[in-house]
Order: C-alpha cells, then sequence, then structure tokens
C-alpha cells in the first residue's frame, strides 16, 4: 500500500511514514528504499519533473532521514542527505 502512494504523501505525512519503518527495524527490502521511498526526494510525480522543497521542509525530511541512518545503520542515505541539502541554507549547515 505505502509503495503505490508514498509519491502523493505530504511532507509531514512522508516523515511519519520514514520514521516509523525506522522504529521498526525496516531494512530488509532494499527494493522499497530505492525504488519507492527515496524517490519521494527527486521525484515529484504530479508534475513529473523534479521535486523542490522550502528549507523547512528539507530540513524536517533531512532530520527523518538521520533519524533513519541512525536506527537503521545498513541503509545507505548519502544522496539523499545530498539531494535535500541542495534545498537548505548553505551558511547553517557548515
Amino acid at each position: 500500500m505505502i509503495e503505490r502512494h508514498v509519491l502523493k504523501y505530504n511532507v509531514s505525512d512522508y516523515c511519519r511514514m520514514i520514521r516509523a519503518m525506522a522504529e521498526r527495524g525496516f531494512v530488509e527490502d532494499y527494493v522499497f528504499w530505492e525504488k519507492f521511498a527515496f524517490r519521494y526526494v527527486f521525484v515529484d510525480q504530479r508534475s513529473k519533473g523534479e521535486r523542490s522543497f522550502t528549507e523547512a521542509q528539507a530540513r524536517k525530511l533531512w532530520d527523518s532521514f538521520v533519524f533513519l541512518k541512525l536506527k537503521c545503520p545498513t541503509i545507505d542515505i548519502k544522496d539523499v542527505l545530498v539531494q535535500l541539502e541542495k534545498f537548505m541554507d548553505q551558511r547553517r549547515i557548515n
């Protein structure tokens, strides 16, 4: 069910889903993460183009992915974090 609708989630629902999966230690299904969950950060299904975020949305997503990495250290989220950092104020990152 999540796979079919994940690209339609708003940022809050998506973050909630990421945190719930992290709490449960959901790491076995790499296809889910690579083909569905991580695509949310890159692809906007509605416009069929690249997704964009406000700085606040990007920070909320970034925090959720860091939480995922802490709970599930075997998941590679480097590309996702790099994509989200494009929308964040670089002065506050350094």
